[in-house]
């Protein structure tokens, strides 16, 4: 016997109305949560609503039959026991979903179990979106009261409203799902690509993989004819020896349906004899074969499985299917690369360059992938970067690469330019020492550190650009390897070359952050360069707890020094002032130029009395010495204010130094040369 929503809803009594404002409320309470504490905290509260001892919700995936998420509540949840999906869609929930309304399910519908157990059932159907479908399930035991039509409605407009809250947060999870792996597709794949070697990509490929989706174990095959092997696996033990493993497609099933559908496979409950080495060791609870497809033909299998929990979704599906595309993509380049290194070394050296230009910001990791590519491609056990000032003389970058770049030696810049690297710079061209050449372009101690470091074949290339000299590129093999030969050479001095053009290019930028940021008369930070420092170390203070103070400072009677003696002279009294302050507070104080004759200090990690101090240093620096200039030696004071950011925060730097701007106003109306606190 079923009873429909249609009869239920002629029969509307306040109360019901009552329960599900309660209802509303409830749900309210909870919509920041995460999906799995919504639904939580949903189903308690339907429970209590329909005044029941159990509520159950149910989520289901039809198109792999499964049961994808069930949440249970109330006060005697064990009434109503978990099932598979057959025995959802065979039972109660089939029967909602043919209504597709609320219904009060007629005890023959149960098993023989639930009718011991169970003295009524009320169960909706969840409209959600296409592909999902849901029930919502009340339950009292035997005893218990019995759910009546009225019920009915209730239950209708309660499934409604967890259909809305279940899609809403779906789509949600769904947004930051696909934000999530877009970032970590964007950093595998960058990692992926940056490198041309096999232990690289699959390296990049599994590790990527692993905190995007919960695996137990997980591997790479790849195809070698008939044949595949495993070439890299996670979470296996003996993965070494796995590694060794081959399988003949056409005789192994998993792997022949992979080939011949270019379709992933799913297989659940495989025992520890059945499940294949690559799949992990033990019973395989679940386990998926993701085809790595390029060009149109399967080139290796990508594998994951678990060896308990819930099934793989159709999430993990997508997230898998996006990570063996540009693991194909990768895997094939890689392969490529391998197959035609000699002839290729070179413009696919510059292409990893290319890369490593793209996606790092910082000079340094960028030299580090330079020299790594190269320590790659060059079949070298050393390879060092050195960037050189060849007026200061001394080493700016020292970068090392390759098998052995522990075993390279630090060294100065003299022990460089005693050196074939010392060579190199003086005379700007290229240069091969073979293992048994007497040579004599680098001085006695260089030669002993190389026998004493048992060096073989060594090459030396100069990094420069446009003309413009950087430093040195340098490759070594060890004693009894065979020597580099002029192709060795060439793809080293791309490779330099590429350097040469990263470096100029950060000189550039820099260059350009600096005029962007520097005032251009005292080379102090300017107005707005000072602003987004100061604020930066202000939110900082306020996270770490630190006090944070600022000073303003304006020259006492500037403008008698413009009309007196010009502006030419007062600009040489503002670049003095700027010397003045710069000595007299740290390095890791932010100085810049205010305006006009106005400078401002601001003080990381300073209290208040201690910002008064620096404050008084710094009047001292300038008033008691003289100004040196065209004009003569000129006095020159100056008043001070200092102010203290608010620990508690909620300050901005404008607002601070606005306070220490007002401190240092009463200091130039109390005579000036003084200084005054906030």
């Amino acid at each position: 016997m079923v009873e429909s929503a249609a009869i239920a809803s002629e029969q509307p009594i306040p109360e019901w109305v009552d329960r599900l404002s309660w209802f509303h409320a409830r749900i309210r309470q909870a919509l920041d949560a995460g999906v799995g504490e919504v639904l939580q905290f949903a189903v308690d509260a339907v429970a209590t609503v329909l005044d029941a001892d159990q509520a159950s919700l149910y989520v289901f995936e039809p198109s792999v039959r499964d049961v994808r998420r069930s949440v249970v509540g109330g006060p005697q949840p064990g009434l109503f026991r978990e099932r598979p999906y057959e025995g959802h869609i065979n039972g109660p929930s089939g029967m909602a979903f043919a209504h597709d309304s609320a219904v009060i399910v007629d005890p023959h519908v149960l098993t023989e179990h639930d009718r011991t157990m169970i003295g009524s059932m009320l169960i909706a159907p969840i409209p959600l979106r296409a592909g999902t479908t849901a029930t919502i399930a009340v339950v009292n035991g035997s005893g218990s009261r019995t759910f009546a039509k009225s019920d009915i409605t209730t239950m209708s407009i309660v499934a409604h409203e967890l259909g809305m809250l279940i899609d809403s947060h779906e789509r949600l999870a769904a947004e930051k799902s696909q934000r999530r792996l877009a970032e970590s597709l964007r950093e595998v794949t960058s990692s992926m690509v940056s490198s041309l070697d096999f232990t690289a990509v699959l390296g990049a490929l599994l590790n990527g993989l692993e905190p995007m989706m919960q695996f137990t174990a997980a591997s790479v095959l790849l195809r070698e004819g008939e044949m595949m092997r495993v070439m890299a696996a996670h979470g296996i033990e003996d993965a070494t020896e796995i590694q060794k493993s081959y399988f003949k497609v056409a005789s192994h099933p998993i792997l022949k349906e992979v080939v011949e559908t270019q379709g992933h496979v799913v297989v659940h409950g495989l025992t520890a004899d059945q499940a294949p080495v690559y799949a992990g060791i033990g019973n395989i609870e679940h386990f998926i074969a993701m085809p790595l497809v390029s060009r149109n033909r399967v080139i290796g299998v990508l594998t994951v499985s678990r060896s308990r929990g819930e099934p793989f979704d159709l999430e993990e599906l997508i997230v898998l299917d996006a990570f063996s595309v540009q693991g194909a993509v990768a895997i094939q380049n890689a392969r490529l690369f391998q197959s035609t290194q000699e002839s290729l070394a070179k413009t696919e050296t510059l292409y990893q360059t290319a890369q490593a230009l793209i996606a790092f910001d910082s000079l340094t990791e960028m030299l580090q992938t330079v020299v790594d590519g190269a320590a790659r491609s060059i079949p070298a056990r050393q390879v060092s970067l050195q960037t050189v000032s060849l007026r200061e003389r001394r080493i700016i970058h020292f970068v090392r690469g390759g098998e052995d770049r522990n075993g390279i030696a630090s060294v100065n810049f003299e022990e460089l330019w005693d050196g074939l690297g010392g060579w190199v710079l003086r005379n700007k061209e290229p240069v091969i020492s073979n293992a048994d050449d007497d040579e004599r372009r680098e001085g006695a101690l260089a030669r002993k550190r190389a026998r004493n470091a048992r060096l073989g074949s060594r090459m030396v290339v100069p990094v420069r650009f446009r003309g413009k000299l950087f430093g040195v590129m340098q490759a070594a093999k060890m004693r009894g390897e065979p020597d580099f030969d002029r192709r060795d050479l060439e793809l080293l001095g791309a490779m330099a070359n590429q350097a040469a053009m990263a470096v100029e290019n950060a000189r550039l930028f820099d260059e350009v952050q600096r005029l962007a940021n520097t005032d251009e008369l005292t080379g102090l930070s300017n107005r707005r360069d000072l602003f987004d420092r100061g604020q930066r170390e202000l939110d900082r203070s306020v996270r770490s707890e630190q006090a944070v103070c600022a000073l303003m400072l304006d020259i006492d009677s500037f403008k008698a020094v413009n009309d007196t003696h010009g502006h030419s002279i007062g600009d040489e009294v503002l670049r003095e002032i700027a010397a003045r302050i710069q000595g007299a507070v740290r390095d890791v104080d932010i100085v810049g130029r205010y305006g006009g004759e106005e400078f401002a200090v601001v003080l990381p990690e300073t209290e208040l009395d201690i910002a008064i101090v620096v404050a008084e240093r710094v009047r001292h620096a300038i008033s008691n010495r003289p100004f040196d200039t065209g004009a003569g030696s000129l006095d020159i004071q100056a008043s001070l204010g200092v102010a203290q950011a608010d620990k508690r925060g909620g300050e901005t730097i404008g607002h601070l130094l606005d306070r220490a701007d007002t401190a240092m106003y009463v200091a130039k109306t109390d005579g000036g040369d003084v200084v005054k606190a906030a």
